[in-house]
Order: C-alpha cells, then structure tokens, then sequence
C-alpha cells in the first residue's frame, strides 16, 4: 500500500468508528428513554386510576394531621370516621361483622352524643348522651 491510500483509509476508518459512537450514543439514549416510559406507569398522565385497593386508607390535610379514615376490622367490621382540625373524632359510620349497620356523632372531647345503630335482627336502636357520654334517652 502506498501513502496516499494508507492516510485514506486511515480517515475513512476514524470516521466509521466516530459514527459508529454516535449511533451507540443514540441508542443509549433511545433505550434509557423507553425503559423512563415504561417505569413512568401504564395510566396515562391525567387519567385517574381505576381501581386502587388497600386495608386502610388515610386522609390528611395540608398540616399532616389525619381529617378523615377509611378502614377495616381485624373483626370484619369496616368504618368511616372523620376528624375536625384540632384532630378529634366526630364523626363514624360503620358496618359491623354482621352486617350491622351504625353511625355516631361526638362532640369536641370526642364523646358520644349520638348513636343509631341497626340490630343484625333488623331492630333500630337510637341513643343520646349527655355531655359526659352516658346515656340520657334511647329508643327502644
């Protein structure tokens, strides 16, 4: 080989190779780009998913203090209770391993004021208490 065809190919060979880098590099980054989509998640940004399961779910409010609760029983039970700011219970409504559906509202100590409550035998039971949660009046 001559001179003049040894520094041809020599050029020719350094730039196949800086090509080639660049389309390794692309690729790289192609790759990274796809594997980003697909830990991104399946649900498209602004949709809402459809289902979401858990035991118990909490919410809280721009503070961090818990407003309101949505959870299951170690018995079955399930139960709504929902909290004012200073994070007291007020309000619960439940459903209880028979079935039995009940709902109570308290006051800012969080005791009992008032209570109805369906019997699993189908009989309503409605209670008021008094400020120290005993009770003053219930039907039946």
């Amino acid at each position: 080989m001559n001179g003049h065809m040894s520094d041809t190919l020599v050029i020719r060979l350094e730039r196949l190779e800086r090509e080639n880098r660049r389309l390794r590099r692309a690729g790289a980054v192609a790759l990274a780009g796809i594997v980003f989509l697909v830990l991104m998640g399946q649900t498209p940004s602004g949709e809402v998913a459809k289902v979401v399961e858990a035991t118990q779910f909490v919410l809280r409010d721009s503070k961090g203090d818990t407003r309101a609760v949505l959870a299951l029983g170690a018995d079955g039970s399930v139960g709504l209770g929902l909290s004012d700011e200073a994070g007291t219970a007020r309000a619960w409504l439940s459903l209880g391993p028979q079935g039995s559906p009940s709902f109570a509202l308290f006051d800012r100590r969080a005791r009992p004021r008032a209570t109805l409550r369906l019997w699993p035998d189908g009989v309503p039971r409605l209670a008021l208490n008094d400020k120290d949660g005993n009770v003053i009046w219930s039907a039946p």
